[in-house]
């Protein structure tokens, strides 16, 4: 499943925008979520990470595993919280290369 999830989030930088679709990314239409994805794996458990595009990069805003329909709305309200934070403080992305090792200062 993680072999999975890291390909599928190693293919959008190779992806065109209209190239992202469903049963592996949902877009969300609703006006609050406008903007925000989601990319679904299928594997033992349903993984789900939600995430938006600025500009050519992608931005992970929640992830989680599906247990039951609420967990999505949960999730995108999480996400929304995060874009709005991002939004207001743009200098708080950090960019992540694959293979690196990184210090989480929040733990």
């Amino acid at each position: 499943m993680q072999c999975k999830l890291v390909t599928k989030l190693g293919e959008l930088k190779y992806r065109l925008h209209g190239s992202l679709h469903e049963p592996y990314f949902k877009f969300f239409t609703d006006r609050r979520y406008k903007g925000l994805i989601e990319l679904r794996i299928k594997s033992k458990v349903l993984v789900r990470v939600i995430f938006m595009q600025k500009g050519n990069d992608y931005i992970i805003l929640s992830y989680f595993i599906k247990q039951c329909p609420r967990d999505t709305v949960t999730a995108l309200e999480r996400a929304d919280r995060v874009r709005k934070k991002l939004d207001k403080t743009p200098h708080a992305l950090t960019t992540l290369v694959p293979g690196e090792s990184y210090d989480n200062p929040h733990s």
